[in-house]
């Protein structure tokens, strides 16, 4: 796990806050679950492996903020069950950076395997058919 700090300046802005307690990044297989489903709804799913998605960038945004899904996503992958809808967005965005940088740290050499293609066979040019016998072969005259 990932421990977060550094950002308690203990302001208040609107009824937002810009204290972060030490929140822990989880990676574990359930919270990359959850967070899969979550992207997978929106059809961004790919955005976690490293695929090019063609989904349009407004509908993905308007998802994760517009359904709060974004607090939804902050409560995963902290384990906390804060009200994230009351943070400032530099915090969310510092949890979210660190959640997708430690992700691909600890992915990095799985990724990397996958990558690695299995040698390919050469292929060899069939040879040449033709409606054409072959020609039958001389005899070699004997010496006689």
């Amino acid at each position: 796990m990932l421990s977060i700090s550094g950002f308690d300046t203990k302001k208040k802005k609107q009824g937002r806050t810009n204290t972060l307690k030490n929140y822990s990044i989880k990676i574990d297989l359930d919270t990359l679950a959850e967070v899969w489903i979550l992207f997978e709804e929106c059809g961004a799913e790919g955005l976690l492996v490293g695929r090019k998605i063609t989904a349009d960038m407004s509908d993905i945004i308007g998802y994760f903020i517009g359904k709060k899904k974004l607090v939804d996503l902050c409560k995963i992958i902290t384990g906390m069950d804060d009200d994230f809808g009351k943070v400032d967005f530099g915090i969310v965005a510092q949890i979210l950076s660190d959640f997708f940088g430690k992700m691909g740290e600890e992915s990095a050499g799985l990724f990397a395997m996958l990558v690695i293609r299995p040698r390919q066979k050469t292929q060899t040019t069939p040879e040449k058919q033709t409606s054409e016998k072959p020609k039958p072969s001389k005899p070699i005259p004997s010496g006689d």
